[in-house]
């Protein structure tokens, strides 16, 4: 829930829904089956990843895995 501000609610409750309950789970994830099985649309996919990425290239690493 960490993203609720950079990404629509619904939108996290879809890959949720999937089991990627963390950024990470969402990156780790191939963009097609996020596409399919979240049942989202490629460009807001795209959006998600860009905003996943971006977050993490700032943060230093850390042991804690935010939610999305």
């Amino acid at each position: 829930d960490e993203f609720r501000d950079e990404i629509d609610g619904w939108v996290i409750d879809q890959l949720k829904r999937i089991g990627c309950s963390t950024a990470k789970n969402v990156l780790a994830m191939p963009r097609e089956r996020l596409i399919k099985e979240a049942d989202l649309e490629e460009n807001t996919v795209d959006e998600v990843l860009k905003i996943l990425r971006y977050e993490f290239e700032d943060e230093d690493t850390t042991d804690e895995e935010p939610e999305i």
